[in-house]
């Protein structure tokens, strides 16, 4: 920008977008009224360098609290930079209500990071505290991005997908099974390459998954739809984290098929890898034909009607009751600290196991089916528990510590998590290039699959204890 241009910039509206009113219905940059430089500038203490292209000299605007306090010639830049410093210095009672530095930071990596996503051909550098967060340069595509920001490993695991047509352009990538996360918070969704929140497609992309992942994991998702920008108003949600579609359940229904049949294919493709390359085609016209498709969807069909043991399970695992079973390898229940009423309604001699899974159990006038390994969690959580409310740190050294890859957004919440975590009798240290090394964990939990720790990463401080407990109940085995 030039000098006059420089100093127009901080005013409300001068940036705006739109230049008529037709304009109001076809909005496709991420920013429309102009107001953000403004807003930003009236609590902080803004600096701008600018020059135009190959200008002798540039500009520097310094504004603080919204008053403008200097303008100066400067050396030329390449573009334009815009520094933020002090933020909220003049209004204390907000800054008072702002989160912990790392929770804050989470909150800008994460647009940070969106923003690189979709915008694959433009190199993003993140600095925090002198340290290199992120250092992505420009792209070919948008999976080479994520592998920038979350690592090869996870991005050697998604399966790409693509349907377009002359109205709708949906595609991205879906994790393979074996990928999964214990929240929704990797199921990113853009539209129109603007992330948002949207509880239908949601909805869908679980859906499309169903039968397939096991209970409460989510898969991996970046998710693109591309629609005509007269067709969405992005209008609708102060931080523009919500559009609203001129036809939602013409778009719901599309990304529901189009992701349906993305893990349809998913599944089957290792199945195609050995065949012929001038056979796949074919193939591929008649997958949903093929013993190996067919087995496949069968099984997952069954699945899906096979639900009458869930509501039980659950059942049991619900009651407010304190209940604890425990199955040895000899497959004898253990009762422990039943009420006496319970005990005598429970029949043990008609008990039954079926499969070396589940305990087939009549009680009083109910049939109890109950999964030995829920049960067993359940012993694992109670014990922990117990622990953790008897302040017992009862830690045991790895004599091989475990070495774990993560990336810079939970390596910043771990900073943050790990005195609570040393509570609990988790020595986590960091081990460099992106790596922390975990040395010691609770003696109940001595074989316990450490990787699974790290998977749970957006929990507020105050749930620190039951997550955990959570954590090591579901996935820990003595």
């Amino acid at each position: 920008m030039d000098k006059e241009d420089a100093k127009l910039c901080f005013q409300r509206h001068a940036t705006s977008k739109i230049t008529s009113d037709e304009d109001l219905f076809k909005i496709s940059a991420y920013g429309f009224r102009g107001e953000a430089m403004p807003s930003i500038a009236s609590v902080s203490r803004m600096e701008l360098d600018t020059a135009t292209k190959n200008a002798p000299e540039g500009t520097r605007v310094i504004i603080e609290g919204g008053t403008l306090k200097n303008i100066t010639a400067s050396a030329p830049t390449s573009g334009t930079i815009v520094k933020v410093n002090d933020l909220f210095f003049n209004t204390p009672a907000r800054k008072k209500f702002q989160k912990s530095i790392p929770t804050e930071f989470n909150k800008i990596m994460e647009v940070i990071y969106n923003l690189a996503i979709v915008n694959h051909n433009i190199s993003f550098e993140l600095i925090h505290d002198n340290k290199t967060i992120l250092k992505s340069p420009a792209r070919e595509n948008k999976l080479l991005k994520i592998a920038d920001i979350y690592g090869d490993s996870l991005s050697k695991e998604m399966y790409e997908f693509n349907y377009k047509d002359e109205f709708i352009n949906i595609y991205g990538y879906i994790s393979r099974p074996a990928l999964t996360r214990s929240n929704r918070t990797m199921q990113k969704i853009f539209v129109n390459n603007r992330a948002v929140k949207d509880i239908s497609i949601s909805f869908s992309i679980n859906n499309s998954y169903k039968n397939i992942l096991p209970h409460q994991r989510h898969a991996i998702v970046f998710l693109f739809i591309d629609v005509p920008p007269a067709f969405i108003d992005v209008n609708v949600h102060p931080s523009k984290d919500e559009v609203k579609f001129q036809d939602e359940s013409f778009v719901n229904g599309m990304v529901s098929r189009t992701l349906k049949k993305a893990v349809e294919e998913m599944l089957i493709k290792p199945a195609l890898e050995n065949i012929e390359d001038d056979q796949i085609e074919k193939i591929k016209e008649i997958k949903t034909q093929s013993p190996v498709a067919q087995s496949i969807l069968k099984f997952y069909e069954h699945s899906a009607n096979s639900t009458s043991y869930t509501p039980i399970r659950q059942n049991i695992l619900n009651k407010d009751r304190d209940i604890i079973y425990s199955v040895s390898t000899e497959q004898k229940i253990v009762k422990e600290e039943l009420p006496n009423q319970l005990r005598m309604d429970i029949r043990w001699d008609k008990m039954q196991i079926f499969q070396d899974l589940y305990v087939i159990l009549p009680v009083g006038n109910e049939l109890w089916i109950i999964d030995q390994h829920a049960a067993h969690e359940r012993i694992l959580y109670e014990k922990f528990k117990n622990n953790v409310n008897e302040q017992k740190k009862i830690s045991q050294e790895l004599l091989f510590p475990i070495t774990i890859d993560i990336n810079k957004q939970q390596a910043n919440l771990l900073t943050e998590l790990i005195p609570y975590l040393e509570n609990l009798g988790i020595i986590i240290e960091d081990f460099g290039n992106d790596s922390i090394i975990i040395r010691s964990i609770p003696v109940l939990l001595k074989k316990v699959r450490a990787e699974h720790i790290h998977q749970q990463r957006e929990v507020l401080k105050k749930n620190i204890t039951s997550w955990i407990m959570k954590t090591y109940k579901r996935k820990s085995r003595i």
